[in-house]
C-alpha cells in the first residue's frame, strides 16, 4: 500500500475483502479515502467522498442490522468546526452515499477524530480535544448508530492530561489505544 507520490495511513480491512485507506501528499495534506477491491486488485476513489478541497481520513465500515455505513473524519463544509466524524451509507450494490455529519452530540467546534464502533456494545468510541476533557485528546463513547447518538461520556479511566487516540477492540472487552503520556 505504499506509493512514491503519496503517504498512506489509517488502513481498514472489511470482512468482505474491501480495503479502505487514506492517501495524502508528503506534507500530509490533501488526504482522501481510496478503496482497493480484493476481487480485482483495483484501486479507486470513492466518488461520494472524493475532493481535493477537503481532508478525508480514518475510514471504518460498520454494519448496523440491515445497513452498512462508512464512518470517516473530514473537515468538509457542513461540519461543526475542525475535524468532524461523518458517515456514508453503503447500498446493496456497494455504492457510497452522500456524506452525513454525525451531528452535534458527537461533533464539537474542536477536532473529533479516530472513530471506532464496538459492535458488541453498540457504542461509538472517538477522540476529541473539546473543552471539558482531562487535556489534549480524550476518548469518549456514545451509544447509537448512523447519525442517532446519545450524549457522549468521557471514558475517564483511559484518559490523561496527554493525548489518547485510536481506541480499538479486538474482542468484546479488550482492546488498545495510543497515548503520548509518560
Amino acid at each position: 500500500y505504499n506509493f512514491d507520490f503519496f503517504n498512506t495511513a489509517n488502513i481498514f480491512f472489511s470482512k468482505d475483502g474491501l480495503v479502505l485507506f487514506s492517501i495524502c501528499n508528503h506534507e500530509m495534506q490533501n488526504c482522501r479515502i481510496v478503496a482497493l477491491s480484493s476481487s480485482n486488485d483495483s484501486l479507486y476513489n470513492i466518488d461520494a467522498l472524493s475532493s481535493d478541497v477537503f481532508y478525508n481520513t480514518q475510514p471504518i465500515i460498520v454494519s448496523h442490522k440491515s445497513s452498512k455505513a462508512l464512518y470517516f473524519v473530514s473537515d468538509r463544509n457542513g461540519g461543526f468546526g475542525g475535524l468532524d466524524i461523518w458517515l456514508s451509507i453503503i447500498d446493496n450494490d456497494g455504492k457510497f452515499g452522500s456524506p452525513i455529519n454525525l451531528g452535534s452530540k458527537i461533533n464539537s467546534f474542536d477536532n473529533d477524530i479516530t472513530p471506532f464502533y464496538n459492535q458488541e456494545e453498540g457504542m461509538m468510541y472517538f477522540s476529541s480535544n473539546k473543552k471539558g476533557g482531562l487535556g489534549g485528546f480524550d476518548i469518549y463513547k456514545s451509544k447509537g448508530a448512523l447519525n442517532l447518538w446519545e450524549e457522549p461520556q468521557n471514558v475517564q479511566e483511559l484518559n490523561s492530561p496527554q493525548d489518547e487516540l485510536y481506541l480499538t477492540f479486538y474482542d468484546a472487552k479488550l482492546g488498545h489505544f495510543s497515548s503520548n503520556r509518560k
